[in-house]
């Protein structure tokens, strides 16, 4: 993981930069929900697991922020 030290009260980036690193923070935000679903034993099989990605992924790809 990268780390950075950072000081500082602005940052400027592109619009299209800021979109997707949004985008990379729901998705980032629901592996690791899903995750934490995991280990609670709420997804049992592989393939509940493969369905409760899929369905982050869409969120995040279609701009939903719904809870996962």
């Amino acid at each position: 993981m990268l780390s950075m030290i950072c000081e500082g009260d602005l940052v400027v980036m592109d619009v299209g930069s800021f979109a997707r690193r949004e985008k990379t923070l729901r998705l980032q935000d629901g592996l690791l929900g899903s995750k934490r679903t995991v280990r609670l034993g709420a997804l049992e099989t592989i393939d509940e697991l493969d369905s409760y990605l899929e369905k982050i992924i869409d969120e995040v790809e279609h701009g939903k922020h719904t809870s996962v």
